[in-house]
């Protein structure tokens, strides 16, 4: 069986654009899991996984520390976009958004995104998405709205570039 261990930056551009979701009717779309040779091998969800990888917690053990955390950055600004998109919502709270990245009971885990139901991962989660959100907040993208805790999409010009 052929194991992928190593992505080049190519594909890790790709992931972090959006490129292993599907796109419908103007939004993007998380195709199911289809646990066969074929899609398990695909670009499509390799690139999910980077996506997954770059965004979680991990640790830096070698290479170009700027590149990383530039791609990094990137991949959370954008997977933010995604949300919005994938649940066609323009409003959410940090606690509806982290459910959104964990997905449902019935497709969770590396039946959706990749990302673990744990207390440890939601907190990590909580806080990086955060931060994101108060980042954008800061750029006019998104509005917070203190009464409902929520983050509503002001810069609906943001997400239209980052769906296509």
């Amino acid at each position: 069986m052929k194991k992928k261990l190593l992505a080049n930056y190519n594909t890790l551009d790709k992931a972090i654009e959006r490129r292993g979701f599907e796109r419908r009717n103007g939004r993007i779309f998380v195709p199911p899991v289809v646990k066969n040779k074929e899609f398990l091998h695909s670009d499509e969800i390799v690139m999910r996984l980077l996506l997954n990888a770059i965004t979680s917690k991990n640790i830096f053990i070698s290479g170009n520390r700027d590149y990383y955390s530039l791609k990094r950055e990137q991949a959370i600004h954008n997977l933010v976009g995604f949300m919005y998109s994938i649940d066609n919502v323009n409003s959410f709270t940090i606690t509806e958004f982290v459910q959104s990245l964990i997905g449902t009971p019935e497709r969770q885990g590396e039946m959706y995104l990749g990302y673990k139901d744990k207390p440890v991962v939601r907190d990590y989660l909580t806080e990086t998405f955060r931060n994101e959100f108060e980042r954008l907040v800061r750029q006019d993208v998104l509005r917070y709205d203190i009464k409902n805790n929520s983050y509503t999409l002001v810069d609906t010009s943001w997400l239209d570039k980052l769906v296509g």
